[in-house]
């Protein structure tokens, strides 16, 4: 065999060894280039306001962040690649490069606060009841009777067991707090009384004097035909752990078999927009602000104009959880800012 003919056998080995391995290639299994994944990555998550964030477009893990658009799909403006929070919140972007779109990415902004007093108090008053109850008026007149005597002071959800207004969520509640009779009335998930007036006044000023606030909220909603969105801000003046619960309750609901005097009921139950337990917000720090977002879907037999939207922060104490404030507003452009305590 010449040196010529062995040379030719190795190139044909070569090239047979080659081309599978061409044929191999970044493709769709028809032969043309599969389509790359579009990537918006930020360099922080969270920050404070008046912080800088940079955004890179990746495109199949090549930096295209140069060609690349991102856009504030809130606003729905376009940044540049470096982007300064002036307000707290929570931020959303996606890139957008050669009619692809990215998943979006999101921002958290949330900032420092001068204090200026102590929080206002409010106390959470879940009131376990039921139309079948005969007693159950007497709980409501109770807590109508305190409301006239230390007034704006509590805010009551009325949470129905076993009857046309209860939902799921009623009965966990009902076991949670180890509730056997009807009516009874839990104080900032801590204290369980009857309705005994004396009990329902020691209850509501054992928690104003003994628990005051270290957290105050703001907050916003809105709603529609089928959504009721809710963007709230805590703040706190004291760290610790922290959980948020947000529910949706209404008044007005009538029920003429029911033991109520007029046929109606009010602050009822309707959902929860976070578990009946809350969402953590984890170690929280003092003087820092926590942008919060949560959503409903509206159920068409509620009167959107007569429900109100009840938001409250719990503290964890070691294996106990107990509400430390509270605020209700509308749901239909409802809002509340920061309260006080008058000096």
């Amino acid at each position: 065999m010449t040196m010529y003919f062995k040379h030719f056998l190795g190139m044909l080995c070569a090239a047979a060894l080659v081309l599978p391995v061409a044929g191999c290639g970044d493709s769709d299994g028809e032969g043309t280039p599969a389509e790359k994944e579009l990537e918006l990555v930020v360099s922080e998550n969270k920050v404070r306001i008046g912080t800088e964030v940079f955004f890179t477009v990746l495109d199949g893990g090549t930096d295209v962040t140069a060609a690349a658009r991102i856009r504030n799909v809130k606003t729905e403006t376009y940044v540049e690649s470096a982007f300064v929070p002036e307000e707290t919140g929570v931020y959303r972007f996606e890139a957008e490069l050669d009619g692809r779109v990215s998943k979006p990415v999101s921002l958290t902004a949330v900032g420092s606060f001068e204090p200026q007093g102590e929080f206002y108090r409010q106390v959470l008053v879940q009131k376990f009841t039921a139309t079948w109850c005969q007693y159950c008026p007497l709980m409501t007149s109770g807590l109508e009777n305190l409301d006239q005597e230390v007034p704006d002071r509590m805010i009551v959800m009325a949470v129905h067991c076993n009857d046309a207004f209860s939902i799921i969520e009623c009965q966990k509640l009902a076991d949670d707090f180890r509730i056997v009779s009807l009516p009874s009335a839990v104080f900032d998930c801590r204290v369980v009384t009857t309705y005994m007036a004396a009990q329902l006044k020691e209850a509501l000023e054992g928690e104003l004097d003994d628990y005051p606030a270290v957290c105050g909220i703001a907050a916003e909603s809105e709603a529609g035909l089928e959504r009721i969105n809710v963007e709230a801000k805590i703040r706190f003046s004291e760290k610790g752990r922290y959980r948020v619960c947000c529910a949706v309750v209404e008044d007005g609901l009538q029920y003429m078999d029911g033991y109520s005097e007029d046929g109606y009921y009010n602050q009822v139950l309707r959902a929860f927009a976070t578990s009946r337990t809350g969402v953590t917000l984890g170690e929280c720090e003092a003087g820092t602000e926590y942008p919060c977002e949560y959503a409903f879907t509206a159920d068409r037999k509620w009167n959107l104009a007569n429900c109100r939207v009840l938001i409250y922060v719990m503290k964890e104490e070691g294996a106990a959880v107990y509400t430390n404030n509270v605020v209700s507003l509308p749901v239909q452009n409802g809002s509340c800012d920061y309260r006080y305590e008058a000096e």
